[in-house]
């Protein structure tokens, strides 16, 4: 079974808790939107990558400065 996740995670939202849910979620591909970058690094935590194996591909629809 495909498991699917799509959430607007709002720009400057409560990212601890979306790292919380993204973490138990347990989805096979997940698409964020206003997700946003900061030194670099997209505001969720590497963790979640690293540790659950995800894998992503940035593309900002605009700059917010």
């Amino acid at each position: 079974m495909l498991k699917i996740l799509s959430w607007n995670i709002w720009h400057n939202g409560n990212l601890e808790q979306a790292n919380d849910f993204l973490k138990n979620a347990n989805a096979n591909i997940i698409g964020l939107q206003e997700a946003m970058r900061k030194d670099g690094k997209i505001q969720l935590t590497d963790k979640l990558f690293k540790e659950l194996g995800y894998r992503y591909v940035y593309a900002p629809a605009f700059q917010v400065e």
